[in-house]
């Protein structure tokens, strides 16, 4: 309509339309997360998250920051690694059942300088250990669950007014020769 007010003729009407579409498909195509993708590197923040994702962050809000995931499933849990069976390594996104909220993340299997800490410490990296006691000192724990012996150095702090853990499952305890197997950041005062 308000092209045939201006009176242009329809040739230019249809270069002028075309142009519109494309401009509209650009806004789309800008505004859409991102095709679904592996994430095999990015920054940890301890306490918070992976991957610019946080802890208590809605589903919603995690597609805006890391694209759709790879796969979901019913149980809200959002992984950003291919299925299991071929996979070596493992970056899940666990949410709440009742608030759809982020609970946890587990990040596993990686080696290597892909994924550090805020601080530059590639943890999945030879003497990751170490270098997390230079940055953290006191504040990592030990524990050994002897049930399932299972070793980890933790960290605890506090996100939101919730208690929160960062746990480096490792093959043994040493800070020189220790190898980080998986990371864990999850709230600790409620279940799933």
């Amino acid at each position: 309509m308000l092209l045939q007010t201006l009176r242009i003729t329809p040739v230019a009407r249809g270069r002028i339309a075309g142009v519109i579409c494309a401009l509209v498909l650009a806004l789309v195509a800008w505004h859409a997360p991102p095709a679904l993708a592996a994430i095999d590197q990015g920054t940890i923040t301890v306490g918070r998250g992976a991957g610019g994702a946080r802890l208590d962050m809605s589903r919603d809000q995690v597609i805006a920051e890391l694209g759709a995931p790879v796969r979901e499933n019913a149980n809200g849990v959002m992984s950003y690694q291919p299925d299991l069976e071929s996979a070596t390594s493992l970056f899940d996104i666990y949410r709440y059942g009742d608030t759809g909220r982020v609970r946890m993340f587990i990040l596993a299997g990686f080696r290597g300088r892909g994924w550090k800490l805020r601080d530059g410490n590639a943890i999945f990296a030879r003497g990751a250990i170490d270098r997390l006691y230079r940055h953290y000192g006191r504040r990592v724990r030990r524990v050994h669950d002897r049930v399932i012996d299972e070793r980890r150095y933790v960290i605890r702090s506090r996100y939101l007014n919730r208690p929160v853990e960062t746990q480096f499952l490792v093959d043994r305890f040493s800070r020189k020769k220790a190898r980080v197997l998986d990371v864990i950041i999850l709230f600790t005062d409620r279940g799933a």
